[in-house]
């Protein structure tokens, strides 16, 4: 080899590394954090290694798999113990059964996760497959010898099975109970919980010391008007529409801030029963099976009758036209951000529409409205995913332009009206392509420092 010629030949092999080694640690760990959703542990006789791809992109131990792929990877990983905190074990009654080396293996799986999770707080998801199962295997015992660093726990088995009487829950803040649900005799562990805030179950129920802030019914029994009498401390609450009410007094809340409202029926039985000034954030979203029929006359009664100012209004999967949603954004001056996903909404209502476009240009001849005051005014932040066919993208681009103010947070239009500046755009197309040449303009305004981005269908973002 000629003099020089491997320090070349290094640096030439260097430049092939993938950008990705590029990163530095804490972008890695950034990214790692986002892969692992969770370390999913379900114990079968067959562990031998399959021959075929998985269809799913996302290995059962995330975790383990990203330490394994190099010395830097291993290294990084090893040393965030988040990565290893995040486990939900699903089991069965065949799993009481196991026993051999391989169980072993498994067990000694589970353990490596929680030494490496060092005293991180834990995410712990417990799933039983067999609802008649009255006996715990040595795979969740393990967990309950760390409950006080369970943070988060989603339990699908009998509380009854996992509290002693005495473990300390001390550390935990959510707790999500499916199917089961909990009876009045198993509620004193939540006593050992005193940072319990946030609660998801199928229906209410009195806690000791109740300080829960965030509630999610999804099938409740009790009547809708005892919501605010067993948890008066809400700030977040999500229902659903088939809520019933036995009593006709509205319900007041001067805490509730953040609302979810999912629409699985045909008569709303929520924005008819309570009233909520301090409401900031509406969310509404509905499943591509149900019945249900759009609010519209109730909801505006109820954001009259709250004097609320909703800053954030969020539409995920809901079927309803332009001109509905046009209406129900004229009740709403103060919003700030605007999110909707009409990608499986049903039937084919679709409301991203150019309508809609149209209206939430500054201007007011596009108002749809004789009021002479322009649509959500103080909107700042838009985000569509779109779902339809047919759209104006001339429009779009005219209407971001009307709202961008390069040099100031606000502006007076020619009616006198003050028009927030747009900080951020995103646009996502799942049935059309993206015109590069007419969303041109809008590179430039990305230039000068708007977030804005149009993805189509066929990949091509702008």
């Amino acid at each position: 080899m000629y003099p020089g010629t491997a320090g070349a030949t290094e640096r030439k092999l260097h430049s092939y590394l993938p950008a990705i080694e590029k990163l530095p640690n804490e972008i890695l760990c950034t990214i790692f954090d986002y892969v692992v959703q969770w370390n999913e542990f379900c114990y079968t006789h067959n562990l031998s290694r399959p021959t075929y791809p998985t269809a799913d992109p996302i290995p059962p131990l995330p975790a383990l798999t990203l330490s394994s792929v190099c010395s830097r990877w291993r290294s990084i990983s090893t040393t965030f113990p988040i990565l290893w905190s995040r486990l939900r074990l699903v089991t069965d009654f065949l799993e009481l059964e196991a026993f051999g080396s391989k169980y072993d293996a498994y067990l000694a799986t589970i353990s490596l996760f929680l030494s490496r999770s060092s005293m991180s707080p834990l995410v712990v998801a417990l799933m039983n497959l067999s609802e008649s199962q009255a006996l715990l295997p040595f795979s969740i015992l393990l967990l309950l010898e760390h409950t006080r660093r369970w943070k988060i726990l989603i339990c699908d088995v009998r509380v009854d099975l996992i509290d002693d009487g005495v473990r300390d829950f001390g550390a935990l803040e959510a707790l999500e109970l499916f199917p089961y649900g909990i009876h009045a005799a198993e509620v004193g562990f939540l006593r050992r919980a005193p940072r319990l805030t946030e609660l998801k179950t199928m229906d209410p129920f009195i806690i000791p010391g109740n300080r829960i802030t965030s509630l999610n019914v999804a099938d409740p029994i009790w009547p809708m008007n005892r919501i605010l009498e067993l948890y008066p401390h809400l700030t977040t609450l999500k229902l659903d529409s088939h809520f019933r009410n036995d009593g006709t007094d509205l319900q007041t809340s001067y805490r509730v801030k953040n609302l979810v409202v999912h629409l699985a029926s045909d008569e709303d039985h929520i924005f008819r029963s309570f009233k909520f000034p301090a409401l900031d954030h509406l969310h509404l979203l509905t499943s591509v099976s149900e019945c249900w029929n759009w609010p519209g006359n109730s909801l505006a009664a109820f954001i009259a009758r709250s004097s609320c100012k909703i800053t954030e209004l969020k539409l995920t999967s809901v079927a309803l036209s332009d001109i509905d949603l046009i209406d129900t954004l004229h009740l709403l001056p103060s919003l700030v951000t605007l999110e909707i996903n009409d990608v499986y909404a049903r039937p084919k209502i679709l409301p991203i529409t150019s309508n809609l476009i149209e209206a939430l240009h500054s201007s007011t001849q596009f108002t749809f409205t004789s009021s002479g005051i322009p649509l959500v005014p103080r909107l700042r932040y838009l985000f569509l995913d779109s779902y339809g066919a047919d759209f104006d993208d001339q429009a779009l681009v005219e209407m971001i332009e009307s709202r961008w103010l390069p040099h100031a947070a606000s502006c007076f239009n020619s009616e006198g009206v003050e028009i927030d500046c747009l900080r951020a755009v995103e646009m996502k197309f799942r049935r059309r392509e993206v015109d590069i040449t007419v969303y041109g303009p809008l590179v430039d305004m990305e230039r000068m420092g708007l977030r804005v981005t149009v993805t189509g269908m066929n990949g091509i973002r702008i």
